[in-house]
């Protein structure tokens, strides 16, 4: 009977112990301990491309890093020019305006100071011119009623009947004082007609209007001023104008 367990010559082969090593497993173990792997080697021609590959990299992230830092200082900067161009355009209005106003102001202190004495000084000579054109305009009237001050009353006199002389208008003129009447005043009247020549309401009016433009100025000067004052830069106001003098 034959056992399934035997081996046929076939499959028979010589065991050789020059062959078989029963220990390569301890070998391998005793070999190839747990050490680490040995570290990575470069030639000289690798580090030379690495370090000149991690110097151009580092010059250009510097490059990179210094540019955006200027780009942004100069951004900055030209915020700040804008919001301070801005700031002195304004302060530069209101000084404008502040000089305008006193300009404006000495002009009229002048006026109020200097009018009566004109008034006085060139009245008569308004009055005559005023009545000379009113003649040449009303020549047909066969009657003119003048009203002067009394001072005036010779001389316009005088001056009128020169006048019809030389123009030969036949008008017949009655000159007369009022008492009313001040220096540089004069009122003519005819049929259909008349004429004032006022000049003390002429210049309460041009005061009036004048004292009118400061107070709205005066307004808007406020409100811009207390803008002025609350930004960062300080505007020193000139001096204002002494009309005392």
């Amino acid at each position: 009977m034959s056992d399934k367990n035997t081996a046929s010559p076939k499959d028979v082969r010589k065991f050789l112990f020059d062959r078989n090593k029963f220990d390569a497993a301890e070998e391998e173990d005793i070999l190839a301990p747990d050490e680490p792997p040995p570290p990575p080697t470069f030639s000289e021609e690798e580090l030379t491309k690495a370090t000149r590959a991690a110097m151009e990299q580092g010059h250009k992230d510097g490059v990179n890093e210094t540019l955006g830092s200027i780009e942004k200082d100069v951004s900055m900067t030209l915020n700040s020019i804008r919001d301070h161009f801005d700031l002195l355009f304004r302060a530069e209005a209101m000084r404008y305006n502040t000089f305008e106003e006193e300009a404006v102001q000495l002009a009229h202190a002048i006026f109020k100071r200097c009018f009566p004495s004109l008034n006085e000084q060139t009245g008569l000579n308004d009055v005559k011119l005023m009545i000379e054109n009113v003649l040449e305009t009303v020549r047909d009237m066969p009657e003119i009623v003048i009203e002067v001050p009394e001072s005036y009353v010779d001389t316009i006199r005088q001056h009128i009947d020169s006048v019809l002389r030389d123009t030969g208008q036949g008008a017949r003129c009655t000159v007369r004082s009022h008492p009313s009447l001040a220096a540089g005043q004069c009122r003519m009247g005819w049929a259909n007609g008349t004429a004032v020549r006022d000049p003390l309401h002429l210049a309460e009016q041009i005061s009036a209007q004048i004292e009118q433009i400061l107070a709205d100025r005066a307004n808007l000067t406020d409100n811009g001023e207390q803008n002025i004052h609350n930004a960062v830069i300080s505007v020193t106001e000139p001096p204002a104008s002494d009309q005392s003098q």
